[in-house]
């Protein structure tokens, strides 16, 4: 689901606002079709398959069934509530941000659109999408012989290493498919922003400039953080299994991104942590100034006891 494949809802019943959005779309080479409302929308979402649309992107107020309206429906449907929504309203009000976020949408644009914006937000969608989409086919690949462990200690150093071990950790949770976005999202969060030291405004300069993945990479070759490592404790008791994720760097304010801010709406990320937090976990809590984080999972019964 490459971001030039991907392909984009995009939902207004406005003509000429959807005829803008979608020239801003085409610009960057996406794949899309369009729909009048939420009706219209669910229809040609419910006609392909799941994972047919990367990101939907949907007018607020619309009539027959309005965006917020579609959003709530889409996450009660187990094969479609994964799909990144963003929300395109001029209720810039923090209550009505609120109400969106609080049914699931990760990613608002507001009313006038800018084209910078609308690009860099879609384009974070899409690879969110694509990364966890990725990281959920590969559970079925995972051997069910891994269900026989106890105690184990992983350790990894780059974001190459992370999609394999999420994956595999994520196979002894009964609801995995949420468990793995959780457990990927807070292993990436300890190489950039703990072990690489790569402040919030630094990733958004670089998600900007799309140079994420080389300054990583540069960062790995320096001697300051070449030999840092994240551990990764695992302890199964009964029929739970506590994860305890461990990085070398200086900690940060975790409290502050454990739910979405309303004064990060609009950013290009942001939204890991949070996303964490309600992936399904029995609990969540980071420790020793947010070097440390420890969640708990409910164990499947096919991984035995």
């Amino acid at each position: 689901m490459a971001l030039k494949n991907s392909r984009l809802l995009l939902i207004d019943d406005t003509p000429t606002a959807l005829k803008l959005l979608s020239l801003m779309v085409e610009t960057m080479g996406w794949q899309f079709d369009t729909a009048v409302d939420g009706v219209d929308a669910l229809e040609k979402i419910n006609a392909q398959p799941a994972d047919y649309y990367s990101v939907i992107v949907s007018d607020w107020m619309m009539p027959k069934m309005n965006g917020l309206e579609l959003l709530k429906t889409l996450k009660t449907d187990p094969t479609r509530r994964h799909i990144p929504v963003i929300m395109r309203t001029a209720l810039a009000d923090n209550q009505s941000i609120k109400t969106g976020l609080e049914a699931g949408a990760f990613y608002y644009l507001t009313k006038p659109l800018d084209m910078s914006i609308v690009q860099s937000v879609i384009a974070a969608a899409i690879k969110d999408s694509s990364a966890h989409f990725s990281l959920r086919s590969e559970l079925g690949k995972i051997t069910r012989s891994f269900g026989l462990v106890k105690q184990a200690r992983f350790s990894y150093k780059n974001l190459d290493e992370v999609r394999g071990l999420s994956t595999l950790i994520a196979c002894l949770a009964c609801n995995a498919e949420d468990v793995v976005v959780g457990l990927f999202e807070l292993m990436v969060n300890a190489v950039e922003h703990g072990n690489l030291g790569i402040t919030y405004d630094e990733k958004t300069a670089l998600i900007d400039n799309e140079r994420l993945s080389e300054e990583i990479a540069h960062r790995l070759t320096l001697d300051e953080y070449r030999d840092k490592a994240v551990t990764v404790d695992l302890n199964v008791t009964g029929d739970e299994v506590e994860v305890t994720i461990r990085d070398q760097g200086n900690g940060f304010d975790f409290a502050n991104y454990l739910e979405f801010s309303m004064e990060r709406a609009l950013d290009n990320h942001g939204r890991g942590i949070m996303m964490a937090n309600h992936s399904g976990f029995n609990s969540m809590e980071y420790l020793d100034g947010g070097r440390t984080v420890r969640c708990v999972i409910t164990k499947s019964i096919e991984c035995g006891n």
